[in-house]
């Protein structure tokens, strides 16, 4: 029987404030922005600086990263070593993806701060943007060296450690986050999806669970437990994740799909043939469904309905075949 193709949906984080299902890289990003609520300045041009500065918080705030610019622009005119205008800028240079100039932005920061471990890490998200892994470690690092207790810049130097292949090392800086912050159920997920990569299907079961034990509606936490334990062929078990992971995602097509595996597995095969079709009914163009419904009804002795399902999966394949020529 050919085994339905099980593959781990990685993980990709949104935008984070302050504190990552990253967003286009997989970055937490902190993107606090800094005012000038607690400083009182005697001359007449530095107050204007940080009213500049804070009108800019406000159109960043707002989205209006052009405005933003403006202002911080404005405010650095104004006074040149205004290490919270340049850091700001950059935030808004990066949100426009102008990533050279929020690198230069937070160089600048970090000129006239050295000791600005936000700055070195958010410097270190948009050479991540920009895939330069390498660099982007050695902004996270000067950010830990800084503040020993930064959960986000180990997060963030394990992702980029991840990204260039050095799997064992992201999950040190996994685990470091998680001793800084054990409740952030996100990094013992992340942390899973690496050792279930690793085959060490074990330990990525019990991140799974841990995931799951501070975030008990995480379907994505389920579904990969449910791939674990089908690596082990513990498939009653996985049926009852995907089960779960079904009923807060009832529109998941995998989960239909993968739980219709596991039943072939244990012989149920008039339920796992009712689980392909609700995977087919929710992703028409799903030739794996239409295959493993084949082999289901064959194995129940349906063969012309096998048939048919395996003349689909044909069209379908050759249909993408096409496409992708």
């Amino acid at each position: 029987m050919k085994a339905l193709k099980l593959t781990l949906a990685m993980l990709v984080l949104g935008v984070i404030a302050c504190n990552p299902k990253a967003n286009a890289t997989g970055l937490a990003k902190i993107t606090q922005l800094r005012s000038e609520s607690k400083l009182e300045f005697a001359q007449v041009n530095l107050k204007d600086a940080a009213q500049y500065l804070n009108s800019g918080q406000r159109s960043l705030e707002r989205g209006d990263y052009k405005k933003a610019i403006a202002d911080y622009s404005k405010a650095i005119e104004i006074n040149p070593s205004y290490a919270d205008a340049y850091y700001n800028r950059g935030i808004a240079h990066a949100e426009l993806k102008d990533y050279q100039r929020a690198i230069a932005d937070y160089t600048k920061a970090i000129e006239i701060n050295p000791n600005d471990a936000n700055a070195y890490h958010n410097r270190g998200n948009v050479r991540a943007e920009l895939k330069d892994y390498q660099g982007a470690i050695a902004d996270y690092s000067k950010a830990i060296e800084i503040n020993p207790s930064y959960a986000l810049a180990y997060i963030n130097r394990g992702f980029s450690r991840l990204f260039s292949g050095d799997d064992q090392g992201a999950i040190v800086d996994f685990t470091k986050a998680t001793e800084i912050n054990p409740k952030d159920a996100l990094v013992y997920y992340v942390r899973g999806l690496v050792r279930h990569q690793l085959k060490d299907y074990l330990q990525a079961i019990a991140d799974y669970t841990k995931a799951i034990e501070i975030n008990p509606k995480d379907a994505n936490a389920y579904y990969d437990r449910g791939l674990a334990l089908i690596e082990l062929k513990d498939y009653q078990r996985a049926i009852a994740d995907y089960t779960k992971a079904i009923e807060i995602n009832p529109k998941d097509a995998n989960a239909y799909s993968n739980r219709g595996f596991a039943l072939i597995e244990l012989k149920d095969y008039q339920r796992a043939i009712t689980d392909y079709t609700k995977a087919i009914e929710i992703n028409p163009k799903d030739a794996n469904a239409y295959y493993n419904r084949g082999l289901a009804r064959a194995f129940s002795g349906d063969y012309l309905r096998a048939i048919a399902d395996y003349t689909k999966a044909i069209e379908i394949n050759r249909l993408h075949q096409n496409n992708r020529n």
